[in-house]
């Protein structure tokens, strides 16, 4: 039995321990396309309308955020993605980079379009939508009434 007391990691070595495996679990240009992108987000927002449209009654009943969060975020990764940006560009969460750099490539997104990513970018809209957390959300609920207007975002 080994009695030697285990060594405590200090956050800063943690975080850079995560970051250097998040690096080497990037995948490769080749493996997520555009297209893969597009097909991902084009599910999640017919998933995230559908569950939308049924108007939830029980449990979380803004679940169906997520998915239009999700597809939202795909949609831009796969602009990005069709305008020559790598994987490893894309990665990541930092939605309004994302958006931005969608617009100068030349997808038009509207006033809705970037209210709704200002929610995603300034709440915590988003990492609430993926996680179980009970008590009053404002900003999943103003979210979830503007998703009724999000449409799939198309180029060609």
């Amino acid at each position: 039995m080994n009695t030697k007391p285990r060594r405590a990691i200090s956050g800063a070595a943690l975080l850079g321990a995560v970051q250097r495996r998040l690096k080497q679990e990037t995948p490769s240009d080749e493996r997520v396309s555009p297209m893969a992108l597009l097909s991902y987000a084009r599910a999640y927002a017919e998933a995230g309308a559908r569950l939308n449209a049924e108007r939830l009654t029980e449990g979380h009943r803004d679940a169906p955020v997520q998915f239009l969060m999700h597809s939202i975020e795909l949609y831009l990764k796969s602009f990005l993605r069709l305008s020559g940006r790598t994987v490893k560009q894309v990665w990541g969460h930092n939605f309004a980079w994302l958006a931005k750099e969608a617009e100068a490539h030349g997808l038009p997104l509207d006033d809705q379009d970037r209210y709704v990513i200002e929610v995603m970018v300034h709440t915590d809209a988003w990492s609430r939508s993926r996680y179980i957390e009970t008590g009053f959300r404002t900003h999943a609920t103003a979210l979830r009434k503007e998703g009724q207007h999000v449409h799939p975002i198309t180029w060609g």
